[in-house]
């Protein structure tokens, strides 16, 4: 069926247009479930502010819209969140062979390829293999894209790219492997041609001579060392992937890959679950981010709740006089407000985290067929 997410995005309009037209009509059930016990915890006052909200059922909702839709946004990326994570795990427990990797800090420019050399004597390290990043365009097309430069001798021992077709020891000269959704986007297979046009040579076709299916250490494209060093002027790698010798201690590898520290300052050492925290934590600071900016939007939500409950006791001026003439005492009257307010926000309360569990079940669903 193509990209399912445009299918999503055109759903959740739909279902915040359907949620809204239908909201009036179900507040007043909401409501009087919702305050189902508060004429026991409350008496009159809680008895009273259920009622109060139950019988303007369209104020009601209109009240409760802002904060649904902040609860809402809140519990799908929440929802997001949570699901990328697991999914970044897992993709890198079953992708990432290699027990030590050797990044650029930062992630802004690489590193020379002699750090790799210099890992290569040291003791307990068994095989030493280089990712490199570069960018490419495709002839006619304005926009850059991004491929991935490794050793094929070496890729396979320190990370799984789950080949479905081709082998490594075919990834040599003018030669590149695809990830398999872009294989099928661009209609090619083991033994077609790509015309990559790179800023020091130009145009070259490429000879396709894999599909794989795992991209999350590399890009979508995959050529060889040899191929990045003929098609690009810098050469520095940006990933240093290390497998242990058998028997070796993790300890003593770590110990002398920090006496490496002193000539890179710029490269961070990480093992599997550094690796992987790392990524999450990546994955935390965006989610933090959206979390913090979208609690701002349910505060003002709350105050918008307020400044209408605010407008409806000028409104009912003289209902609250005749409440006050019949014995209810300041404080009810104002218990009744507050008790009014807590429905009106739990109204909303269930209907976002309602609508906010649909909406990100849909997005995972959505992208776990990207």
């Amino acid at each position: 069926v193509g990209n399912p997410l445009p299918l999503v995005g055109f759903g959740v309009g739909i279902v915040f247009l359907g949620v809204s037209v239908l909201s009036p009509v179900i507040s007043r059930p909401l409501a009087r479930a919702i305050g189902s016990p508060l004429p026991r915890l409350a008496a009159i006052p809680g008895k009273l502010g259920r009622e109060n909200a139950m019988r303007n059922p369209r104020r009601t909702a209109s009240t409760s819209a802002a904060l649904m839709v902040g609860l809402a946004l809140v519990g799908t990326f929440l929802i997001l969140g949570s699901s990328l994570k697991a999914s970044v795990g897992e993709a890198i427990d079953a992708s990432l062979r290699a027990d030590f990797m050797l990044s650029a800090q930062g992630g802004f420019t690489g590193f020379s390829p002699q750090l790799a050399d210099r890992a290569r004597a040291l003791e307990g390290v068994e095989t030493v293999s280089s990712v490199r990043f570069g960018e490419w365009r495709k002839p006619g097309s304005a926009g850059t894209k991004f491929l991935a430069a490794v050793n094929p001798a070496t890729v396979e021992q320190v990370m799984d790219l789950k080949l479905t077709s081709g082998r490594f020891s075919d990834l040599r000269g003018n030669a590149v492997m695809l990830l398999e959704s872009v294989a099928e986007s661009e209609a090619l297979d083991v033994g077609g041609t790509l015309e990559m046009q790179f800023a020091s040579t130009g145009t070259v076709p490429m000879r396709v001579v894999g599909i794989y299916e795992e991209n999350h250490l590399v890009d979508d494209f995959v050529i060889s060392l040899d191929s990045f060093e003929t098609n690009f002027a810098q050469q520095l790698d940006w990933l240093v992937l290390l497998k242990m010798s058998p028997g070796g201690s993790p300890a003593s590898v770590r110990q002398e890959l920090r006496g490496l520290e002193r000539d890179f300052p710029n490269v961070q050492i990480q093992n599997q679950a550094e690796f992987r925290m790392s990524q999450e934590e990546q994955i935390n600071a965006v989610l933090g981010l959206v979390s913090a900016l979208l609690s701002l939007a349910v505060l003002i939500a709350l105050l918008g709740i307020v400044n209408t409950l605010v407008l409806s006791v000028y409104e009912r001026t003289r209902e609250l006089g005749l409440l006050r003439a019949v014995g209810m005492s300041r404080r009810q009257v104002r218990r009744m407000i507050r008790w009014e307010s807590v429905v009106i926000a739990l109204i909303g309360g269930v209907l976002g985290l309602t609508v906010g569990v649909f909406f990100g079940w849909a997005l995972v669903r959505a992208l776990a067929h990207e």
